[in-house]
């Protein structure tokens, strides 16, 4: 599966050159205005990231990067440094934009490290600190304690999950993780089962009059609007308490990239933990 781009930027300013040595001033700025500021994907496998670097016409720059891990109060570099870039060539501009994949460390927690750029002439020896940034590595079984938490509910209460409509993102995602699903159908139910929590990727405005008594459900808005207009659409999580069910809207882009986004997996998890297993409700 192709890793989609992690919208990062690396702001190189090249100024001025003394011999072989490369003053540089850079840092780390995301690609949009929205977070995160940081880089995060699982251990053992690779960030993708898109870089760019700006220099002088006519430079010719080798750049690399090193994983440190913070360990108070030692600072340990972790693993061999990476090339992400060679004979990087400024004949006709002053800013190159590449992609590089960052290799990640095998984590049994969720762990930060110091990614440490440099950069050189190339063809000579030395090398100059370009920046720092942020990398954030999640062990791969991050989404164990909800598998846990689900067959528990399972288990005590008969609770089960059920997904409607077209859902693909869902059903492909509850598919790769080996969560185990009801499928409903294209529509939700006009009876729903009150031992079902039903789960689609639907906006609320689509279910508005289809709400019984005591249903479960949390919609996840497959266009999620910017808009201002209405505090009903602007991106969050909107949970009420219903008639002894839940209705849960989640109006952020959350499923996108839930396949691979350690972000997004996390967050997920957490409106279990919030609406469900720890019987959260909401005014």
């Amino acid at each position: 599966m192709k890793r989609p781009l992690i919208p990062l930027l690396v702001l190189a300013s090249l100024t001025a050159w003394a011999d072989d040595s490369i003053p540089i001033d850079a840092s780390l700025l995301p690609a949009t205005p929205q977070p995160p500021w940081e880089a995060s994907g699982f251990g053992g496998q690779s960030v993708r990231v898109r870089v760019a670097i700006e220099a002088p016409l006519g430079s010719r720059l080798d750049v690399k990067i090193g994983l440190y891990q913070l360990a108070q109060p030692l600072v340990a570099r972790v693993g061999a440094e990476v090339p992400i870039a060679e004979k990087l060539g400024f004949s006709d501009r002053t800013r190159s934009i590449f992609e590089a994949s960052i290799p990640l460390p095998d984590v049994q927690r969720v762990t930060r490290f110091i990614g440490s750029i440099q950069a050189r002439k190339s063809g000579t020896e030395t090398w100059e600190s370009a920046g720092r940034t942020v990398f954030v590595a999640y062990p791969p079984d991050l989404l164990d304690p909800l598998r846990r938490s689900l067959a528990q509910l399972e288990s005590q209460e008969g609770l089960r999950l059920g997904v409607f409509g077209p859902s693909r993102q869902l059903r492909s995602f509850f598919k790769q993780e080996k969560i185990p699903f009801l499928d409903l159908g294209v529509e939700l139910p006009a009876a729903p089962n009150p031992k079902v929590i039903h789960l689609g990727e639907v906006s609320m405005e689509k279910l508005r009059g289809k709400l019984v008594k005591g249903i479960r459900l949390i919609t996840f808005d497959p266009e999620p609007s910017p808009s201002a207009s209405s505090a009903e659409i602007l991106p969050g999580i909107y949970a009420s308490a219903r008639d002894g069910g839940f209705v849960v809207s989640v109006t952020l882009n959350l499923l996108h990239d839930i396949a691979i986004s350690p972000l997004a997996q996390e967050s997920f998890a957490r409106i279990f933990d919030q609406v469900i297993f720890e019987d959260i409700h909401f005014q």
